[in-house]
């Protein structure tokens, strides 16, 4: 896949603000933030474990939507069909130029990044209009009974979910697709889902398909329902959640570097390149999983990394969105190659600077920040549910505080060009 034009492109200085205050500002903000939400964390000692509940089963009432409701299913399964069937047509009878046939930009990037950004702000809304699980259902239909499902061991659903998604990150980092393999890896991930749903019932698109398990996880952060910081205090910290922290926040980082004149000015070949990135990507997932699930703790204070994930996913899809996206309606125009003009956009190009580059810092940055500053509170909160005095409570959090500090500075800094 083309490297976004300027996803990341953020000079080292934003006008007259050098990246070394920027930095700076950012953890003085990041320690402040830490005194002041240790002080009221410790207010919380000796209340008890915390309520716990799991976004598995849908069993925490706002873990659920409005928009999931029985009366909009039949509308959200038609809507997920007819983008399916679209996207496979749009592939299949395209240019077969990737350079002309976006199909795979617009739902690998933009599609999975308004998922992303659009579920932090509604929440997990995706399931409503998933069209794996809704083929699912239409075929469980016409089968015309209902066969007994076979368990889904735990074990066995993380690891798929978790392949999946590192596979989806591999195709949208790493993979330029042509239109053909495009299509074939569209319709052998709903056959496969189709056929493991048959089987496991509907748990196994919960727990492993890889948008709804992003959009669920992510959705745990939109606003109302007693807020983000109490939904992550109360929810379990699982094997499933790490993992998928790790790799949103991992996809995002290694974005980062593969978009670096580091990466770019490396004196291997091409060949070396193309194996060195997978194993980058691997790499890095597997030390943020390490470092989310060792600064756990007694604490369980793995879900503080959904909020970081967040951060990470705004500052990663905002700007892509803001600049590829504008390549969509101009690709619609003529999307079989034909000389049409349904759109009247054919031909024109895309503004590669759509809002001043300190207002897109600006719109990357603050979110960027947030993220990690709830992820601070969630995990000073879950701990002082378990600690008996506020030593105990710095203990426990130290290196969750820590991790989450790296990931901060280091991220703002590779995004201001620091790299």
């Amino acid at each position: 896949m083309p490297v976004p034009l300027l996803a990341h492109a953020l000079p080292k200085s934003v006008g007259a603000v050098p990246l070394t205050l920027i930095l700076t500002g950012l953890l003085a903000a990041f320690l402040a933030v830490n005194a002041v939400g240790t002080r009221r964390a410790a207010g919380r000692i000796g209340g008890g474990a915390h309520p716990t509940g799991t976004i598995d089963g849908l069993s925490i009432p706002w873990a659920s939507l409005p928009l999931s409701k029985a009366s909009l299913a039949s509308t959200g399964n038609v809507i997920g069909l007819v983008l399916l069937v679209l996207t496979v047509v749009l592939s299949a009878f395209g240019p077969t130029d990737p350079a002309t046939n976006l199909t795979d930009i617009a739902v690998l990037t933009l599609g999975w990044g308004f998922v992303a950004l659009t579920s932090l702000l509604a929440g997990g809304w995706w399931p409503v209009i998933d069209p794996v699980a809704a083929s699912s259902r239409t075929l469980r239909t016409l089968a015309g009974d209902t066969p007994a499902e076979t368990p889904l061991p735990q074990r066995t659903s993380t690891v798929a979910m978790v392949v999946l998604m590192v596979l989806w990150a591999h195709l949208q980092l790493l993979t330029n697709l042509t239109p053909l393999a495009f299509t074939v890896i569209v319709v052998v991930y709903v056959a496969g889902h189709v056929l493991a749903t048959a089987r496991f019932g509907p748990a196994w698109l919960t727990r492993t398909e890889s948008v709804t398990v992003m959009s669920r996880t992510l959705g745990l952060l939109r606003p109302g329902d007693g807020g983000p910081t109490a939904r992550l205090t109360a929810v379990d910290d699982t094997d499933p959640l790490r993992w998928t922290s790790a790799i949103l926040i991992g996809w995002s980082l290694v974005d980062l570097v593969l978009e670096t004149d580091w990466w770019h000015d490396l004196a291997i070949s091409q060949s070396a390149r193309e194996t060195l990135g997978p194993v980058v990507l691997v790499g890095v997932i597997v030390v943020l999983y390490g470092a989310i699930r060792g600064s756990s703790g007694r604490g369980h204070l793995g879900p503080a990394f959904v909020a970081v994930a967040g951060g990470w996913v705004v500052s990663h899809y905002l700007s892509i969105l803001l600049i590829e996206g504008q390549g969509i309606p101009i690709w619609l125009s003529d999307p079989f190659g034909t000389g049409a003009d349904y759109l009247g956009q054919r031909g024109d190009l895309v503004n590669l600077e759509p809002l001043p580059v300190a207002v897109i810092t600006v719109l990357q940055i603050v979110p960027f920040l947030a993220g990690h500053v709830l992820g601070v509170v969630v995990a000073q909160r879950r701990a002082a549910d378990v600690v008996r005095t506020e030593g105990q409570l710095g203990a426990v959090t130290l290196f969750a505080r820590a991790v989450i500090a790296v990931l901060l500075l280091g991220g703002a800094w590779m995004q201001l060009g620091g790299l």
